[in-house]
């Protein structure tokens, strides 16, 4: 879409049409020369999209990227209901300060009238009571980083950035054995080489299928069912399955508003189809006691934080290929000590954990965030805030973050550099916590 037509007037009448299409004309006819695309929201941040984002930054400016966090309408097109991003490129010129601006909506202009007034403080990069307004530098644009399209309060990337760049930490798959064959659904396909033996048997090899939130409450899990190879398929499975087969499974599918546990510990190795398995590699000196660690980090705030940064599909139900897992990073035995993780998960592996928007209230969850503390020699205060905004996003806890007033409003509709803002959330500042002139000045003193 190019602005080639004069600017549309929102008043008349006659020009009512879909309030969405009416937002992508206005933002895209408020600058000469734009061109206006809708996105999946998680195609963003995903791996096999970086190289056209890396093309798209190079040839345009990336002036705004816009996304609704409104739980009613998260889409700019008709016919789905997966969360969508309006990106606004520009050509390039020779501006001083070629930052773009990611925008969150909280709640969606529902008449012509208040389009004209959102796009106004959008273009302008001002505070309304629809957004919050993050700027995102030039250099994470250009290598392919759209991360914070995915949160409504884009300190979550700040802190995510600070904890996953830690020295004590590696990528899962330098610490696993890869790569995790995908067995695909018991039933149907003819080529699948497993079935479901008769249940009188009890034979076969345990696996746990699906995840069942009500039924995942805890770090300890439980077998679901048993399979048994087809006939003359036995020598694949053995070979090709069974070897990544771990005791540690790891969720690939995730809607966030009822999830509780991301990672679980079975009795016996077991492999899935909404779980993959975590094997610990030939690296690992003590495996089982690595594989206590690990469970209990990634149900720690740290943990979720990392699965919320790997959304694919909606971003209120999340769905991850193994490869997008393996990038997480882990605890690395050779780099820090894991015994205070794996102390937690005895102690707790057997505690109900609560569901992801009711994080900041579980204990389970504090004591896990303080074992990963102790583990990485890190403070406890700004975990506890990162758990409070992960339980307030509105992806998370399926509630609207519109008020529908201009009050605080340096603090609840603020924007800044997230660059800058990560020296806010290492000492556990919140803008949300701070009265406007305390936290001016304090963004001052961290600008100078």
């Amino acid at each position: 879409m190019t602005t080639t037509q004069p600017a549309l007037d929102l008043r008349h009448s006659e020009q009512v049409g879909d309030v969405r299409v009416r937002i992508v004309e206005a933002l895209v006819r408020k600058q000469r020369g734009a061109l206006a695309k809708i996105v999946p929201t998680t195609a963003l941040a995903s791996t096999s999209g970086q190289a056209e984002r890396c093309l798209l930054a190079s040839r345009f400016l990336i002036d705004m990227v816009v996304t609704s966090h409104d739980p009613e309408r998260p889409n700019f097109s008709e016919n789905t209901d997966i969360h969508e991003s309006l990106v606004i490129y520009r050509p390039p010129d020779r501006l001083s300060n070629p930052t773009t601006a990611f925008i969150a909506l909280n709640r969606m202009p529902r008449s012509l009238g208040e389009v004209a007034k959102w796009v106004h403080a959008a273009t302008e990069r001002w505070p309304h009571p629809c957004h919050q307004i993050h700027i995102w530098p030039p250099e994470r644009i250009n290598t392919g980083d759209w991360s914070p399209a995915l949160y409504y309060d884009g300190f979550l990337v700040a802190h995510n950035d600070e904890h996953e760049t830690m020295s004590e930490l590696s990528p899962a798959s330098d610490l696993i054995v890869t790569p995790v064959i995908d067995p695909g659904p018991v039933a149907g396909a003819v080529v699948n080489p497993l079935e479901k033996p008769p249940a009188e048997t009890g034979d076969g090899y345990p696996v746990v299928w699906r995840h069942q939130a009500d039924r995942r409450r805890t770090m300890r899990g439980e077998v679901e069912f048993r399979v048994a190879p087809r006939l003359s398929r036995e020598g694949y499975v053995e070979s090709r399955i069974l070897p990544k087969a771990s005791r540690l499974l790891v969720t690939l599918a995730a809607s966030t508003s009822t999830i509780r546990t991301t990672a679980q510990i079975l009795p016996e190795p077991c492999f899935g189809s909404a779980w993959t398995a975590f094997l610990p590699n030939d690296r690992i000196a003590q495996p089982d006691e690595t594989m206590r660690a690990w469970c209990a980090y990634l149900n720690s705030t740290f943990g979720v934080l990392s699965y919320l940064h790997r959304r694919a599909g909606k971003l209120s139900y999340g769905r991850y290929r193994p490869a997008q897992l393996h990038t997480i990073p882990l605890p690395d035995p050779a780099k820090c000590d894991l015994a205070p993780l794996a102390d937690a998960f005895r102690e707790l592996q057997d505690a109900e954990l609560l569901p992801w928007p009711k994080m900041n209230e579980c204990p389970v969850r504090a004591k896990l965030d303080a074992a990963v503390a102790a583990c990485l020699d890190i403070g406890t205060d700004s975990t506890a805030w990162t758990r409070r905004l992960i339980a307030a996003e509105p992806t998370v806890s399926n509630r609207s973050a519109y008020t529908g007033r201009n009050e605080r409003a340096v603090t609840d509709f603020f924007f800044c550099d997230l660059d800058q803002g990560l020296s806010l959330a290492r000492d556990g500042l919140s803008p949300r916590d701070m009265e406007p002139p305390a936290f001016l000045a304090r963004l001052m003193d961290v600008e100078s």
